[in-house]
C-alpha cells in the first residue's frame, strides 16, 4: 500500500521522466492540488479509497470460478439423483462426505424456492 508521500514522489518521477501523453493520464487521476490536500490532511499515513459499491463483483464471478462450482453442484446433484452414493460422489469429486450432503441440501433449498415461485 503507497503512502501519500509515494504518490508525490511518484508524481514527481513521472513528472522528470514520462513523456507528455503519460503526464496528461497521472494529471487527470490526480492533480497536484488535490495531492496538496491529502498531504495536509493525512500527513504520511496510509489511505484507502475504496470501489464504488457498483464496481464490486462477488467471489469467483470474475474468474468464472462461481459458475464452475454452481454446475459442478448441479451434476453432483444429478447423479444423487440417478442413484449414486454420497461416498461415490465425495470420492469422484474429491470432496469429504459432509461437503456433498451439504451441496444436496442447499440444491434441494433453491429447487424448493424455484418451485414455490413458479406455483
Amino acid at each position: 500500500m503507497l503512502t501519500l508521500l509515494d504518490l508525490h514522489f511518484k508524481f514527481e518521477l513521472l513528472c522528470k521522466e514520462e513523456h507528455d501523453r503519460e503526464l496528461q493520464k497521472w494529471e487527470g487521476c490526480a492533480s497536484p492540488r488535490l495531492l496538496k490536500e491529502l498531504q495536509y490532511y493525512i500527513q504520511g499515513e496510509l489511505l484507502y479509497i475504496p470501489k464504488p459499491e457498483r464496481a464490486k463483483a462477488h467471489w469467483g464471478e470474475l474468474s468464472g470460478t462461481r459458475k464452475q462450482i454452481a454446475k459442478r453442484n448441479e451434476e453432483i446433484y444429478y447423479h444423487y439423483r440417478t442413484g449414486r452414493s454420497v461416498k461415490d460422489l465425495a470420492e469422484d469429486y474429491y470432496l469429504s462426505d459432509e461437503s456433498i450432503r451439504k451441496i444436496l441440501c442447499k440444491m434441494r433449498a433453491s429447487l424448493k424456492e424455484v418451485a414455490s415461485v413458479t406455483e
